[in-house]
């Protein structure tokens, strides 16, 4: 079997267990790992830009006149936190007072998930997190930096195979970023099916700079700003 799967996969010939190394060195290491997302906080500027100018300022104007109105957001393939707790920040320093901010973020690596929880981040995040923020949501600890209770508070984390269902209603934002691009078509129409279950009227998709829903069968409208470009739920 294995003699077959390397012949497939144009592996030299080699004995068995020098075959496996092989596999598990090349595909199967790379693929485990593919899934612990490196990310950083503020990751594209040009998208948060797009959020704090147009899409939350939007939702913002959606809800005028509600009674304890709540900005719902969910970041899915959130890895270590970083992508969910900027947005935290963002909102909190944009958001009027009376609304209550709602971040769920989820992933497939539990071991991702336990560090997001923590929200504990060495020193090197000082190139990535504005010195303000800094200041303002993260107290210094030997080795690095913690979130403030304030903002790990606003992020509710939970382990989820996209493809399963999120459980989630009314989402006013789904960030999905770098996240599809790993998959197949079909299993990109699947998750894109769930993502959009989960999503208010009027709402707002993000994915990543270099992916694509063209050729899916989306039920969202295509949005240009002068800052990135976006999905809004038909």
């Amino acid at each position: 079997m294995l003699r077959r799967l390397a012949f497939f996969l144009g592996i030299p010939a080699l004995e068995p267990e020098s075959c496996f190394l092989w596999i598990h060195a090349y595909i199967l290491f790379p693929v485990e790992h593919m899934y612990n997302g490196l990310t950083r906080f503020f990751r594209n500027r040009d998208q948060l830009k797009t959020l704090e100018y147009l899409v939350i300022p939007e939702i913002v104007k959606k809800k005028e006149g509600y009674d304890n109105p709540v900005l719902r957001i969910w970041s899915a393939g959130c890895s270590t936190g970083e992508e969910p707790y900027s947005i935290a920040m963002l909102c909190r320093e944009i958001l009027p007072v009376n609304f209550t901010i709602r971040i769920t973020g989820t992933d497939i690596n539990s071991a991702s998930l336990a560090t997001a929880k923590k929200g504990f981040y060495s020193a090197e995040i000082t190139s990535d997190v504005p010195a303000r923020f800094l200041e303002r949501y993260f107290d210094v600890k030997p080795g690095g930096f913690r979130l403030r209770g304030s903002i790990r508070d606003t992020v509710r984390y939970a382990q989820q195979n996209l493809t399963a269902g999120s459980g989630l209603s009314r989402q006013d934002i789904v960030l999905l970023r770098n996240v599809n691009i790993y998959y197949d078509k079909s299993t990109q129409q699947e998750i894109l099916n769930e993502v959009r279950k989960s999503m208010d009227s009027c709402s707002y998709l993000f994915i990543g700079e270099a992916e694509s829903i063209f050729g899916l069968h989306a039920g969202f409208e295509f949005v240009y700003t002068d800052w990135s470009v976006l999905y809004r739920k038909c």
